[in-house]
């Protein structure tokens, strides 16, 4: 049986937060991390979900909402990794799953993200779950995301 599980982040993950962004090729240090992890916890906009398997931290996600003028809210995938040895295993459906549930709760109507051209493997995963190309970001329209499951 499965026994990961999705959480909501807190500052007092900063070191697994730092860990998997690290992971994700971004430079940051772990009192940076807190300090961010402090605020965004506090922010009705913004979610970070950590996946969480076998004792411990293996997947992040950071996701933000944002009202728009020319069209309903947006929400963006601001960062999304699952640590390299649990890749494969769902974790991040699951965590992507959980993550446009909550941007449909918050009334966006698309989902997009960045990703680096080298993260080929990424550029399959987002596709195989109904993200398009577009522009050189990531799209996933409101039709797609009403049948979102995990």
């Amino acid at each position: 049986m499965d026994d990961t599980r999705i959480r909501l982040a807190t500052a007092g993950d900063a070191q697994d937060v730092t860990r998997l962004l690290i992971e994700l090729e971004c430079t940051v240090d772990e009192s940076d991390v807190q300090r961010r992890l402090k605020s965004l916890q506090s922010s009705p906009s913004d979610r970070v979900l950590l996946a969480e398997s076998d004792g411990r931290t293996v997947g992040l996600l950071g996701i933000h909402a944002a009202p728009l003028l020319h069209r309903d809210a947006l929400a963006r995938i601001t960062a999304f990794v699952v640590t390299e040895d649990y890749r494969g295993r769902g974790i991040g459906t699951r965590l992507l799953a959980t993550a446009e549930r909550w941007a449909v709760e918050q009334g966006c109507t698309q989902v997009e993200l960045n990703s680096g051209d080298h993260h080929k493997p990424a550029h399959a995963f987002y596709r195989h779950r109904g993200y398009r190309l577009d522009d050189r970001r990531f799209l996933k329209e409101d039709d797609m995301l009403q049948g979102a499951t995990i």
